[in-house]
């Protein structure tokens, strides 16, 4: 079984038991075929991811070309793919093993932040309850005072009505 890896540090696709580079193309072309020798059951999602991985490919393989000292070590030779692949790997799996290290080292830090974002959220929780009653009261209360109103207003045209009848 062939293990192909994508790196957007070449923005090309190095097939490792080969140890050939191929065009984006020839890489759509590839894993087109073993889509379809692999599944009968294509998901569409799956093909449009997999333009979308063929249009990154092309647009990293440029930007990598664009380079003038990698397009000059490429044309002499004097750049071996392969091992700076290795190069790139080694050092992928060293930043990994850093991040999981410094990870690891702030797991209190990071456990109490968690506690804490997590009774942030109960406090805003009741906060939100408490102002949804407190508008609610307050629409109560709107509706008491037009009511009021209403009444304050009949109860002055009955006073003009009684003065205007003495």
């Amino acid at each position: 079984a062939k293990r192909v890896h994508n790196r957007k540090h070449f923005g090309i696709c190095l097939d490792h038991n080969a140890h050939a580079f191929h065009t984006p193309e020839e890489n759509s072309k590839r894993l087109t075929k073993k889509m379809v020798v692999s599944s009968t059951n294509i998901n569409v999602n799956d093909v449009v991811d997999d333009k979308e991985e063929s249009e990154r490919l092309s647009s990293d393989l440029a930007l990598f070309l664009s380079n003038p000292s990698l397009q000059a070590a490429l044309s002499d030779g004097s750049l071996d793919l392969a091992s700076y692949s290795s190069t790139i790997e080694r050092e992928l799996e060293t930043l990994e093993r850093s991040c999981i290290d410094i990870y690891r080292s702030k797991k209190t830090e990071i456990a109490s932040l968690r506690v804490e974002m997590e009774a942030a959220d109960a406090v805003l929780a009741k906060l939100q309850e408490m102002l949804l009653g407190f508008q609610a009261d307050l629409g109560g209360l709107s509706g008491d005072i037009r009511s009021l109103q209403e009444q304050s207003k009949n109860l002055g045209i009955q006073l003009r009505n009684r003065k205007d009848a003495e």
